[in-house]
């Protein structure tokens, strides 16, 4: 007899992708497949209350219908639970879901996520946390959150072009906004609470004056269109954290540290001015000066001095695409 799982679908409607054909596509499919109960989200942090309140009841399993931000709030309201996250993707990326291996087209990524939990390919997987916020695939700080604040500025271009327009943004904020000078980092590693830790860079200054630091739980750090783009190519859910420095550089420069993340043989890892260190479970992230912006899965939280860095192992159960 077929198991009648506790289902809800958690529906991000300013989502890019999202459309009502889709929804409609979405809940036929899981109707289906459980018993089924659909909440809209309202406001910003809306996700965490309604993932909290699935845990609290012992559902089985919550989809989400999302853009990356708002899948961190209800990966936040999981932590530490057995109800599992099934990532449906809706935004302009689909970073998680996409790298952790579902299509990128909704409709697709619902039939592969069935066939993961009709053959309970689940995982507890660790994230990384940031003060009290986690994040599940990266978070940035210095230019890289500068970028992302520039682009949230006008949400509509966002939905339509976001690609393009993130780069183009990248560029503008680089040449012309950002102050390099003043707007420097440091990383502070504690080795003796980092006992699997293993610096891979030439120069380890690298970490005491950096113009921005990604700390990342898995690989690519993003994608531009269909193509991935890797700093650091060893992070990965199945182990701590992989910190990534890179220091002031000229726009040139960068430009070709972004032409090498995207190219066939990722040689972004060897570039005497970046700096990667990974199996980091915690570590302090200080501005040397000014304080710097900073982001969390994509979702810019404005500027801080100081943060704390921890890895949480093995603390989200999540549907992982299912290998015959």
């Amino acid at each position: 007899m077929k198991e009648v799982l506790n289902i809800t679908l958690i529906v991000n409607t300013t989502a890019s992708s999202f459309s009502p054909r889709k929804l409609k596509v979405i809940e036929t499919a899981l109707n289906n497949f459980g018993n089924l109960r659909i909440e809209n989200t309202k406001k910003r942090g809306h996700a965490i209350e309604i993932a909290k309140k699935c845990a609290e009841n012992n559902e089985d399993i919550v989809f989400f219908f999302f853009c990356d931000g708002t899948l961190n709030e209800a990966a936040q309201g999981l932590i530490n639970t057995d109800t599992v996250l099934a990532p449906i993707p809706g935004g302009s990326t689909n970073v998680f879901a996409r790298a952790i291996g579902y299509s990128n087209d909704p409709i697709e990524a619902l039939g592969e996520l069935i066939v993961s939990i009709e053959n309970k390919s689940y995982k507890k997987i660790g994230v990384g946390k940031i003060n009290d916020r986690i994040f599940l695939f990266n978070a940035g700080f210095g230019l890289d959150a500068e970028v992302i604040a520039r682009v949230e500025r006008n949400a509509k271009i966002k939905k339509i072009a976001a690609h393009p327009y993130t780069f183009y943004n990248a560029l503008i904020t680089y040449a012309t906004d950002y102050d390099k000078k003043n707007q420097t980092l440091k990383v502070i590693l504690d080795e003796k609470v980092n006992p699997e830790i293993r610096m891979l860079s030439s120069d380890p200054e690298v970490f005491k004056d950096a113009n921005m630091v990604i700390v990342s739980n898995l690989s690519p750090w993003t994608y531009f269109g269909k193509k991935e783009v890797i700093i650091a190519p060893m992070a990965s859910i199945n182990h701590a954290l992989t910190i990534t420095s890179i220091r002031a550089l000229s726009i040139f420069k960068l430009l070709r540290i972004a032409a090498s993340a995207i190219g066939r043989h990722h040689t972004v890892m060897h570039h005497k001015d970046i700096a990667h260190c990974e199996g980091v479970s915690h570590c302090i992230i200080q501005a040397n000066k000014n304080a710097i912006p900073y982001q969390v899965d994509g979702d810019y939280l404005g500027s801080t001095m100081k943060v704390e860095v921890n890895f949480l192992p093995k603390s989200l159960k999540i549907a992982i695409p299912f290998k015959s």
